[in-house]
């Protein structure tokens, strides 16, 4: 259905972007890690981590809370599932790195997300053992991360429409509008545990803005 996790990323970026409260919906690469040690260390006599983690989406919204400022920052860290022979080895490898959205906290982050998306093909009781593990994991540890586990089952036109699996199993198809409500609604209350107290982390989330181009 896609050729690779980027070309996904892509498509749901552009879908995002028709949302309503969806203010900004853009690709993590963009963030400079040159610019964010410079600012660090030019504004703030401080040094960025040596190795700068770059979600896959960044999603700005309007944060009515104002727990730390007008905006809400979300992160997600997207993982695509294709239904070859390669399968097993990136759901192993998908495991290992169920920490990555932890990363985002440290940079200033309101919340993030953890998103698997598996191809159309894929065996729903593999989609649905799989997800089971990642979210079990999770509760248990009771980390800061929002998961969600769906599967593209319907592509129309430029729109497309999952089963979601996780957080909750949902019989009808449900379209990008509906699964990011979803997401914002879940993030509000799964929150980076870091902010507004932590001042080093509050500081790094004020040059990320910077680079984003946030007021």
């Amino acid at each position: 259905m896609f050729k690779d996790e980027r070309e996904l990323i892509s498509h749901l970026i552009r879908e995002m972007l028709l949302i309503a409260e969806v203010k900004r919906a853009i690709k993590g690469d963009i963030i400079s890690k040159k610019l964010f040690k410079d600012f660090l260390q030019t504004y703030f006599n401080m040094y960025a981590p040596e190795l700068l983690a770059k979600p896959d989406i960044v999603i700005v919204f309007e944060d009515v809370t104002k727990s730390t400022d007008d905006w809400f920052l979300v992160s997600i860290e997207l993982k695509y599932f294709k239904a070859d022979d390669r399968l097993s080895k990136r759901l192993r490898k998908a495991f290992r790195e169920i920490g990555q959205p932890l990363r985002y906290h440290l940079y200033g982050f309101d919340a993030t997300v953890l998103w698997h998306v598996f191809e159309e093909n894929v065996d729903i009781e593999i989609i649905q053992s799989y997800s089971n593990l990642i979210s079990e994991i999770i509760e248990r540890l009771r980390l800061p991360i929002v998961y969600f586990s769906t599967r593209i089952t319907k592509r129309e036109k430029d729109n497309l429409y999952f089963l979601v699996i996780k957080p909750t199993e949902v019989g009808s198809l449900k379209d990008i509008n509906y699964i990011i409500t979803w997401m914002f609604n879940l993030t509000r209350s799964i929150r980076n545990p870091l902010l507004p107290q932590d001042n080093e982390v509050e500081k790094r989330r004020r040059v990320l803005k910077t680079i984003l181009g946030i007021p």
